[in-house]
């Protein structure tokens, strides 16, 4: 049974709430700091990660982090998070996150000197082992 928001019938009916941590992970090498945390109420996911001390610097592969649960697959939700990093390679570029339809991924985007392509930030656009990564953001679950 849940709690009843706005009148008793079904539909304000809130009966799905989950908090909780887990261990965000790359698909490309390994992190020596990770932390995520989440609070799931219905649908909507609110997450924060925070992933450091990537392994692999040298990779051309994009960066990925791991979510606690997989994104609706429906086009008009798919969303973007807010990124602060530490020890890029690259420079006057923003960097944003991106949660696709059907994923259980972060996909790390980059942007600058006022073009309007995206691409992904790969491994190699960390400058040191030391990278930080600090995302927060939400996404809607299955």
């Amino acid at each position: 049974m849940g709690i009843f928001l706005g009148g008793t019938v079904a539909a304000n009916e809130l009966d799905d709430y989950e908090s909780g941590t887990w261990t965000p992970a790359v698909t490309t090498g390994s992190l020596g700091d990770a932390y995520g945390h989440y609070t799931k109420i219905g649908d909507v996911v609110n997450f924060t990660i925070i992933s450091g001390l990537y392994s692999n610097t040298s990779s051309s592969a994009d960066v990925l982090l791991s979510l606690p649960f997989t994104s609706q697959n429906e086009s008009n939700k798919q969303t973007h998070c807010v990124i602060m990093s530490r020890y890029l390679n690259i420079s006057n570029v923003s960097v944003t996150g991106y949660i696709n339809q059907n994923s259980n991924k972060v996909e790390i985007f980059k942007n600058g000197n006022n073009s309007n392509s995206w691409s992904n930030l790969l491994h190699s656009d960390f400058s040191s082992t030391n990278a930080y990564l600090r995302i927060s953001g939400f996404f809607y679950a299955n």
